[in-house]
C-alpha cells in the first residue's frame, strides 16, 4: 500500500501507523512511501494515523480491509 503524506514543517519526523500494517512507516525526507498490511489482519476498520514530529496526532483516515488470511488447513 502507498502513502503519501506532507507535514506542515516537511517529512522528516513524519511516521504512519496502523494496527493493519506490520511496521510503521517513517518518511525519511520523501513525501511518498510503501508500508505492508499484515498477514494476519482480519477484515474490518482500521484506524491509518500519521504523526508529524513522531508524536502527535496530525491526520488519521480508515483503511477497510475486505479480506483476510485464508483458513488453516487441519
Amino acid at each position: 500500500m502507498r502513502v503519501a503524506a506532507v507535514c506542515k514543517d516537511g517529512t522528516g519526523k513524519a511516521v504512519v501507523k496502523s494496527d493493519a500494517f506490520t511496521e510503521n512507516g517513517v518518511f525519511n525526507g520523501t513525501p511518498k512511501i510503501t508500508v505492508k498490511t499484515s498477514a494476519t489482519a482480519e477484515p474490518g476498520k482500521y484506524t491509518v494515523s500519521l504523526l508529524c514530529g513522531g508524536t502527535t496526532v496530525s491526520a488519521a483516515t480508515t483503511l477497510q480491509i475486505t479480506q483476510g488470511r485464508p483458513p488453516l488447513l487441519r
